[in-house]
């Protein structure tokens, strides 16, 4: 009986691990860090940078901050 518990217990452990991981995959975001300039050096506040998926060829716009 003991034996059969352990063995449960391990189980449901390995069961939670893995839909952990499955769920820490499924997120859709990041984060691109930098620093725009122009060719002088100089910052270029509120500059729209377009980000290219280049697996799926979707892009989207945004403006930094």
């Amino acid at each position: 009986m003991r034996n059969k518990l352990k063995w449960m217990l391990v189980l449901f452990l390995l069961i939670s691990a893995g839909r952990s991981v499955g769920l820490a995959q499924s997120t859709n975001s990041g984060d691109i860090r930098g620093v725009v300039t122009d060719p002088s050096g100089a910052l270029i506040p509120n500059a729209t940078v377009n980000v290219l998926n280049v697996e799926t060829g979707v892009s989207k716009d945004f403006v930094t901050n």
